[in-house]
């Protein structure tokens, strides 16, 4: 005596609900999860030199100092701050981190090569957004001091 014994399966039209179901709620998580890790841009926070006049020199690494400021002029802290340092007349550059001192003011070393107008691109963000800006600093030759 054999027993026979038929698997049921689900209508094809019922299947197939049941894969868009699930595409569809892959596609609604994907797109709630990229939203929730997305940082939007902002425009009116201000990134300056601490001091604007400082002279840096050829051949020297300088500490390199910007104060960070959200739209209310108010210090941001935790932010995370990165410069992309471009060497002038060359296509070489450099990744720096940043680190916070006090009340928005973020510090770095920087070894300044060659003499010339340095472009850095300063990249602020935190949880939330982000800002960019192009600061420009002058790299002076180092004089040499002729004693007579």
């Amino acid at each position: 005596m054999q027993l026979e014994t038929k698997k049921k399966r689900l209508p094809v039209h019922i299947q197939i609900l049941i894969l868009l179901v699930f595409v569809l709620i892959s596609i609604v998580f994907n797109y709630l999860l990229t939203d929730f890790q997305k940082k939007y841009e902002v425009e009116n926070w201000n990134v300056e030199l601490a001091d604007p006049a400082m002279s840096f020199q050829k051949g020297r690494t300088e500490d390199i100092q910007i104060f960070v400021l959200n739209e209310k002029q108010e210090p941001l802290t935790k932010a995370n701050v990165r410069l992309e340092i471009n060497e002038p007349y060359t296509d070489k550059s450099v990744s720096v981190v940043m680190h916070h001192l006090e009340d928005g003011l973020y510090e770095s070393e920087v070894h300044f090569s060659e003499p010339g107008y340095w472009s850095i691109l300063v990249n602020v963000e935190n949880e939330q957004y982000y800002y960019q800006k192009n600061l420009y600093v002058e790299v002076n030759s180092i004089g040499f001091v002729q004693n007579y």
